[in-house]
């Protein structure tokens, strides 16, 4: 048997099958009843089963379906945890403070399928009551020489932080 046999009878028995995507229509339709990225790769992969026969599915990864959608035109389901931490200098000092874990837990807790830990809500909770307990919103913003602080909510401030730029 030659090499060039060989290869092609590799891809002949479904090595090399082929990465298809439900038609656009039900992948829309499924991701606006609300399903998971994950729930969207299983759904792909029993369409590919039922369509081309059992086995033939393809389950894309959770990344995969995310760059799928965008390129549908759809917002990222979850932000990065630079959405909250967008500060890259933070000091050595100011990395234990209790205002950087409440924003950690915070950003965890907007994640996909992230099933919060205790300590995550007790932060959260705390969060929450520092920020809108006291009669007046508040926000966190960071700076290298004096560290974390609250401080009232300007009409620029977007979200629960002070963005570095809009100190």
């Amino acid at each position: 048997m030659h090499m060039r046999e060989k290869r092609r009878r590799v891809t002949l028995c479904g090595m090399n099958r082929r990465k298809r995507w439900m038609p656009t229509g039900m992948l829309r339709e499924l991701v606006n009843q609300g399903l998971t990225l994950h729930e969207l790769s299983e759904a792909n992969k029993e369409w590919g089963d039922r369509t081309f026969g059992e086995g033939e599915g393809w389950p894309p990864t959770r990344d995969t379906v995310s760059k799928k959608l965008k390129a549908l035109g759809y917002a990222p389901r979850q932000g990065s945890r630079r959405d909250l931490i967008p500060w890259t200098d933070i000091q050595h000092e100011h990395l234990n403070s209790r205002y950087l874990n409440m924003l950690r837990a915070m950003s965890r807790s907007r994640e996909d399928e992230y099933i919060l830990t205790e300590t995550d809500q007790k932060w959260i909770d705390l969060l929450e009551d520092l920020l809108h307990g006291r009669g007046a919103e508040m926000v966190i913003g960071y700076n290298r020489e004096i560290g974390w602080y609250l401080t009232d909510r300007l009409p620029t401030d977007e979200d629960i932080i002070r963005r570095p730029d809009c100190s």
